[in-house]
């Protein structure tokens, strides 16, 4: 990443992460922003 990069991270808890419907909505969110996401 250049030095002018921003990197934003958000930390999910969800009893049932993979069929969250607010998840699923802010990583595409960030997915259409930014052009890439890296999930942990």
């Amino acid at each position: 990443m250049g030095k002018d990069s921003k990197q934003i991270v958000v930390l999910l808890a969800h009893p049932n992460i993979k069929e969250s419907q607010a998840n699923k909505a802010l990583i595409e969110a960030v997915h259409e922003r930014s052009g890439h996401i890296q999930i942990a």
